[in-house]
């Protein structure tokens, strides 16, 4: 995987034009927020001696999850089909034939985030028996990801300012910009060795949420140098 050097020496001599002066630099920002919406993975699993009578169990497990959702006033549920499969167990190392298990599996949007808990709890005593995960996200992402980008490029220029400044130049205008995936410079790795994405604005000052999302983003920028 590309290290922030590679990435930045490869902009610097392919995206750039030919210019006697210039500095560039890298500029990151990180926000952080609440969540306002969790999204909740869970299923049911029926196992019985014929196919039919596991159909049927997964259905009457199904409408009563459904019945309890529809008391919840939760709308957005994705519902997949009911599958069949054989479940074999190995006693002994020898296989055992069990039975058939039904199994159909749900996504379901909360947005009452505060709910969570005991919507998770109604399910399992509606009749779900399965978890899969339980996830949260922010309805704010794409206004989140604009405002990260706006400080990473004033982060940029605040950088290349400090450095003019200190070799008695000045920053003069902007000649290519790169977007770069914060994901990428933060899980590289040298000599095995996980690297921190180094952030140049981190948002407000403070403890954060250990369950707040966190928004990034990061750019290079090359800049003419004026005397």
């Amino acid at each position: 995987m590309s290290s922030e050097n590679e990435i930045g020496n490869r902009f610097m001599y392919s995206n750039a034009p030919e210019m006697s002066s210039g500095i560039k630099v890298y500029g990151s920002a990180v926000l952080h927020a609440v969540p306002d919406t969790a999204s909740i993975t869970a299923g049911i699993t029926r196992i019985e001696s014929e196919p039919k009578e596991a159909f049927a169990a997964a259905r009457t497990g199904a409408q009563a999850v459904r019945q309890y959702l529809k008391t919840c006033e939760i709308s957005e549920v994705g519902t997949s089909r009911i599958n069949l499969e054989e479940e074999w167990r190995h006693e002994g190392g020898i296989p055992r034939f069990i039975g058939y298990q039904a199994k159909l599996s749900y996504n379901i949007i909360v947005r009452e985030i505060d709910r969570l808990e005991e919507i998770i709890v109604g399910l399992m005593d509606a009749g779900a028996n399965k978890l899969g995960s339980v996830s949260f996200e922010t309805t704010r992402l794409k206004e989140l990801r604009r405002e990260a980008r706006i400080r990473a490029v004033q982060a940029a220029r605040s950088k290349a300012e400090v450095y003019a400044s200190a070799a008695g130049l000045n920053v003069g205008e902007v000649v290519a910009i790169e977007d770069v995936n914060p994901d990428i410079l933060e899980n590289g790795s040298s000599m095995h060795v996980r690297r921190v994405l180094n952030i140049e604005d981190a948002g407000d000052v403070g403890a954060v949420d250990p369950g707040a999302i966190s928004v990034g983003a990061a750019v290079y920028i090359l800049f003419h140098l004026q005397p």
